[in-house]
């Protein structure tokens, strides 16, 4: 699997769909991704998964210790809200009303989207400004303690 990257400014239309750019729905020459994975994400934006990808997540959560009272609330609130996301003819995903809810977007709607290497992330334009702004450290501090 390619990585996805980039960003893109897509509006959402008045029946909740979303269009994938073409840069993201091929991964490459030989791969053409049409069913995707959408659920709720981190820090306010919605994470959308390549069916495989999704694959390997799930054999990860269920390797995980349902003991653990955190681990049970993460795969509860991760899992409840999946939903599967296959691609119409014109590219396009429907986003369910409870998804477009928790990541504050709305029909009519510009929403960034968001290249991240093993997934795609869906944010509203304003919370994604804020996320950045409000980060606590900038992107060299991040990079220098990461990198090193």
């Amino acid at each position: 699997m390619s990585a996805f990257k980039g960003s893109y400014k897509i509006i959402i239309d008045g029946k909740s769909r979303l269009s994938l750019p073409a840069k993201l729905r091929r991964a490459t020459q030989a791969t053409v991704y049409d069913q995707f994975v959408l659920t709720r994400g981190l820090e306010g934006c919605l994470f959308l998964f390549a069916a495989d990808e999704w694959q390997r997540i799930e054999e990860k959560l269920k390797a995980l210790s349902f003991t653990q009272a955190d681990t049970r609330l993460f795969i509860r609130m991760l899992i409840s809200q999946a939903t599967d996301a296959i691609l119409d003819t014109q590219g396009r995903i429907t986003i369910p009303q409870n998804l477009l809810d928790q990541a504050q977007l709305s029909k009519e709607q510009e929403a960034l989207v968001v290249g991240n290497l093993n997934r795609i992330e869906i944010w509203n334009k304003s919370v994604w400004e804020n996320y950045l702004k409000n980060s606590p450290k900038s992107y060299e501090q991040v990079a220098e303690s990461i990198l090193l």
